[in-house]
């Protein structure tokens, strides 16, 4: 199973006003860097816990016919599916209609059952599901500790960004920031 991004998320979590102002930055001068800093801190954050914070749209890979008719999709949470589509054996496609599916969107990771009387009569060689993912409602749907997370992130690549060393008040960089820590431990999927 891969998946890859289709369409990104407009916007981030958080704003470059609110970054400078955790950052007690005046003016715009490196809004550039912020910018970039912020992206990459939310990406690193969905890359740990498999959470799309803003509404992005994916496609999910499959190189075969699911098991038992269940795709499970390993990002949270997902707002809708928008197609499912088979190849058969000769990458004919081929789709399935929203009425022959079904989406567990509650569950972690979500799973889309598929209708066993639509299962294709040739082999089928793959599936692949385009669905959204994100919370909704904008960054106000997106919640504060994860806000926080990539605010300290982005913060601290800031001040280290030079790599490792010390920082402007003689502080230490550590790999992830505490409140990113904290923040990814209680958003991680946990497997038993």
């Amino acid at each position: 199973m891969t998946m890859t991004i289709v369409t990104p998320p407009a916007d981030e979590p958080v704003t470059l006003d609110e970054l400078r102002q955790y950052l007690r930055l005046d003016g715009n001068a490196e809004d550039e860097l912020l910018g970039r800093l912020l992206r990459a801190a939310r990406e690193t954050f969905e890359h740990h816990t498999g959470i799309a914070m803003m509404k992005q749209t994916w496609r999910l890979h499959t190189d075969c016919w699911p098991q038992h008719g269940v795709i499970r999709i390993a990002r949270y949470p997902v707002a809708s599916i928008l197609s499912v589509t088979f190849y058969d054996e000769e990458g004919t496609p081929g789709s399935i209609t929203e009425h022959a599916l079904h989406l567990a969107r509650e569950r972690r990771p979500a799973r889309v059952y598929l209708a066993a009387r639509n299962r294709p009569q040739k082999r089928v060689r793959a599936v692949d599901v385009e669905f959204v993912a994100g919370f909704g409602g904008g960054s106000a749907g997106v919640p504060e500790m994860m806000k926080h997370a990539i605010t300290a992130l982005a913060a601290q690549w800031y001040e280290f960004r030079h790599g490792q060393g010390t920082g402007q008040n003689g502080a230490t960089a550590q790999v992830f920031p505490p409140a990113f820590e904290r923040a990814l431990d209680a958003w991680r999927m946990v497997r038993l």
